[in-house]
């Protein structure tokens, strides 16, 4: 279900009475018709962020604690009530939220709050990053450890009980895998030694249980970085962007590599995403703000990345301390977590909204499957440990899922079901 367009009389939504609500501030609609940075006439319009002044605000849970441990945590539960739960037939109606606890574990609690438990862990202290799910919300992929000292690209059903490793490179360094749009395949970073140069490669799931000839294991191309970062495909998976601290476009058709973005002094282009709804491309620009001399982000938007420019497109933008992009499923909506809140862009109107503000940790974030609503990560107040929040576009209501005894929550995927 597709949310109504945002604009500056969006009305407030009434949610359900809940314990302990506090009164938030109504977002402000900040228009994104800033002025267009092209290096080229006949280059790509860009539209960059302009945002206000961040006031604090502090947010508040209102739903009494429901989290529940498993009988393999990463860490053994403080609370001694605490009780083991299975893992459901079936999924919850309002979606479920997975998440990495802990650096170590993949966890899963339903939008009611119930049923809240770890599904997936190689063992405590054994890394898990980089989670995302299939174009079908069917499978979730990660990074986790291979034999020995490798670290591979994996797969998972949504409930744990099917695990498949995808990659066999035997690398210590694996990560960004990168659904293709067809589902079929994931694109990721590797490199042979720690933290070492990487490159691109690709493989398909299909016949990954016979890495790499069954499932088509390849080098997609040297890059040779270690500063490589950031990849995302169009729509049609004619293009592959990625960064390398400006961004380049990897043409599959010719196998030509080019350069789309000119990075300015004072750091790396980062967290590009493409959308499958459209042309438009968004990314953050490391940018200085004149006066004050601070060092952030900007938010720009690309909107015919498939144009390519004589020469790299530059542009300025509006200070907002970004820190990642998350895109709505249905890519109407982009998320924009900040150094203590939120922001959402409405790509229909062009245009962004301030949902939550005065956070005391960078939040990461993502949409309900409906885009109605976002869950975000939050310290409890009472306790000062990291948990899962829902809000509304309105952020007139903040709920709080989870009350984890302790750890850290990061690569939130909010599926339906």
């Amino acid at each position: 279900m597709k949310l109504p367009v945002l604009i500056a009389s969006l009305l407030l939504l009434i949610l359900s009475a809940v314990a302990c609500q506090q009164e938030q501030a109504l977002p402000t609609l900040i228009n994104l018709e800033a002025t267009q940075t092209v290096a080229n006439a006949t280059a790509n319009a860009l539209a960059t962020a302009s945002v206000p002044t961040i006031t604090p605000t502090r947010i508040t849970p209102t739903l009494p604690p429901t989290f529940t441990a498993t009988d393999e945590p990463t860490l053994p539960p403080t609370d001694p009530a605490s009780v083991p739960t299975a893992t459901p037939e079936g999924f919850s109606e309002e979606g479920t939220i997975y998440y990495i606890y802990n650096d170590d574990a993949i966890a899963a609690v339903h939008r009611d709050g119930t049923d809240s438990e770890i599904i997936i862990t190689f063992g405590v202290g054994a890394q898990i990053a980089d989670l995302s799910a299939s174009p079908d919300g069917e499978l979730l992929s990660f990074v986790a450890a291979g034999a020995g000292s490798a670290r591979e690209v994996w797969v998972a059903s949504r409930d744990g009980s099917y695990l498949q490793q995808v990659s066999c490179l035997g690398f210590p360094d694996v990560r960004e895998p990168t659904w293709t749009p067809d589902g079929q395949s994931l694109t990721f970073f590797a490199s042979q030694f720690p933290d070492g140069p990487r490159d691109i490669y690709v493989a398909d799931f299909a016949g990954s249980n016979d890495c790499p000839s069954g499932n088509n294991q390849r080098l997609l191309f040297v890059l040779g970085s270690p500063e490589a970062s950031g990849l995302t495909w169009n729509a049609d998976q004619s293009r592959l962007y990625f960064g390398n601290n400006s961004m380049f476009v990897y043409d599959v058709a010719s196998t030509e590599i080019y350069q789309l973005t000119q990075a300015g002094a004072y750091g790396p282009d980062s967290a590009m995403i493409h959308s499958w709804a459209d042309e438009r491309l968004y990314y953050l620009k490391t940018v200085r703000e004149s006066g004050t001399g601070n060092i952030g982000t900007a938010f720009v938007v690309i909107r015919q990345p498939s144009v390519r420019p004589d020469r790299p497109l530059a542009v300025e933008g509006a200070l907002i301390y970004a820190t990642d992009l998350v895109f709505s499923r249905d890519n109407d909506y982009v998320l924009i977590p900040t150094e203590d809140g939120l922001f959402v862009y409405d790509a229909e109107i062009n245009s962004t909204q301030r949902i939550l503000t005065g956070l005391r940790a960078s939040p990461n974030g993502t949409f309900s499957p409906d885009a109605r609503q976002i869950a975000y990560t939050a310290l409890d107040p009472r306790t000062s440990v990291e948990q899962v929040f829902i809000t509304d576009f309105t952020a007139s209501l903040s709920d709080q899922l989870t009350t984890n005894p302790e750890g850290t929550i990061t690569d939130m995927v909010w599926l339906e079901g």
